[in-house]
């Protein structure tokens, strides 16, 4: 197959959820013009260098897949035949390797290792058929990685340029017992206003470092690094369309880049209270060639300050959530010391925490001044940013009270239907909002007559968290309806 780099195609790169905007600045920057989020991930048009640009060179994502064939498959026959459809032998050529996943939800397919099977036998019918070759299947960095999405019966059909995870720098072969992931952690730093900060020769610390994934990240930011540039494997290196003298021409430009070190003067420290975090943040540290910038050492969390005479930086950490790695009243005590340290020896500095839970970030006792939903894995967290000024400081765990109900009302018959209503209503729309990252919909509307109610949930950026609101109105009754029945009712 000929270069496809002046030839105009559709892609897909994914992203941890709560970073699809970050994402679509960085294609942005890339040179993409048409990038358009959605909930994990960018869609975009561009050329097979702004993919490759993209596999080198962004900080959040996934993955990054051509889209092949889009079509509609109401049956496992349909999305077989379509699939087969295909010209196989534009990408893969004879010894190359082959694997094949599935994801989506579809009315037909409801195992995704089905899936990933009936698209296998679909690529291999169709080789052998057209080219007389059976390619092999290898789970593990294959040569060419296939992808089919389902949303109901629409199909995506894609290549994995990226083979793997981007999240997998290629530096971290140590990690510690609850790893952040390389790109969740690279998202916590754009988000923190990092890169401004470090071309300033701002310092930063991590005083829960763990294997120093958010040090290193930062460095790598600070020195202008290719975050894809120690990686050995990607999915498109075997594909038979992969233009290597492209490829080696950006890697041969980021090689360049990877020269420049951070702005003078620029300090980025980590402490851990673990050994073996410590030495695991050294090596990685080394294997991603910043080991002259940074600066790992075994520290407790009440020993974290700042250098005598240390301008004001960023202080970024992951704390314990309670999840895995300490019960939920460790979790809490542990995010009250960091609070405490903050308010008393890092004055006038930044800091982005990553909390597990909104409650745990009133333990700080500094109000935000933003909060991002971010996802570190399956966990759903909050990334807090501070400025740590007296002006924001606040009473530890204090909350604002909420209404407490009328006990004898809630147990009429008319308020458990009105109630049951109104939890079948949001289990059916809360994994929506989630999934689309919607902050702001109708609960109910006048669902039942009885009760003629417009409510609107809205999640609201509190002190230090987002909290749930409720917009209750009501439709005015007609006049011909007792007032004194509409006003029980309204109870």
């Amino acid at each position: 197959m000929t270069s496809q780099q002046d030839d105009s195609l559709n892609f897909i790169a994914s992203c941890p959820r709560g970073l699809a905007d970050l994402l679509g600045l960085e294609l942005k920057s890339l040179g993409v013009e048409d990038a358009r989020e959605r909930g994990t991930g960018v869609t975009f048009t561009g050329t097979v260098e702004q993919a490759y640009r993209a596999c080198l060179w962004s900080r959040t994502a996934n993955r990054v897949f051509l889209v092949l064939a889009q079509y509609d498959a109401p049956d496992t026959d349909a999305f077989y035949a379509g699939a087969r459809r295909v010209d196989w032998k534009a990408h893969i050529a004879p010894g190359t390797t082959l694997a094949c996943d599935f994801s989506g939800q579809h009315p037909a397919i409801t195992h995704t290792q089905f899936g990933a099977q009936r698209l296998k036998d679909a690529i291999v019918d169709s080789l052998r058929e057209w080219a007389g070759f059976r390619p092999d299947v290898q789970r593990e960095r294959p040569g060419v990685r296939v992808h089919a999405h389902a949303q109901d019966a629409r199909i995506t059909l894609s290549l994995d340029l990226s083979g793997e995870s981007l999240h997998r720098r290629g530096y971290r072969t140590q990690q510690g017992e609850a790893p952040l992931k390389e790109n969740v952690a690279a998202g916590m730093l754009l988000r923190a206003g990092w890169p401004a900060l470090a071309q300033n020769g701002a310092p930063l610390f991590d005083p829960m470092c763990g294997s120093g994934t958010l040090v290193i990240e930062a460095a790598m930011i600070a020195a202008g690094i290719a975050p894809g540039l120690g990686r050995d494997y990607f999915g498109f290196l075997d594909w038979k369309g992969h233009d290597c003298g492209l490829w080696q021409r950006l890697v041969a430009e980021a090689e360049q880049r990877r020269a420049q070190a951070p702005p003078p003067g620029t300090s980025l420290r980590g402490i851990d209270r673990d050994a073996a975090a410590i030495h695991a943040a050294v090596t990685n540290a080394r294997r991603a060639a910043v080991a002259d910038w940074v600066q790992f050492s075994m520290g407790v969390l009440a020993d974290a300050a700042p250098p005598p005479g240390e301008r004001a930086g960023l202080v970024v950490t992951n704390p314990p959530y309670g999840v895995r790695l300490a019960n939920e009243t460790e979790a809490r005590a542990t995010h009250r010391e960091l609070g405490a340290i903050l308010r008393e020896r890092f004055g006038g500095w930044q800091a982005a925490v990553l909390t597990g839970s909104p409650e745990m970030g009133l333990e700080l006792g500094i109000r935000a001044r933003r909060t991002h939903v971010l996802w570190n894995g399956a966990i759903e967290c909050r990334l807090l940013r501070l400025d740590v000024q007296p002006d924001s400081f606040r009473e530890i765990g204090r909350k604002r009270p909420g209404l407490v109900p009328d006990a004898a009302l809630a147990a009429t018959p008319g308020a458990r239907m009105f109630a049951n209503r109104l939890a079948k209503n949001f289990k059916r729309l809360n994994s929506w909002a989630e999934r689309e990252q919607v902050f702001a919909y109708r609960l109910y509307d006048a669902d039942m007559p009885e009760y003629a109610l417009a409510i609107d949930r809205y999640r609201i950026l509190g002190e230090g968290s987002f909290e749930d609101w409720l917009y209750v109105q009501e439709y005015e009754a007609p006049s011909s309806i007792d007032p004194e029945a509409v006003r029980r009712r309204r109870s």
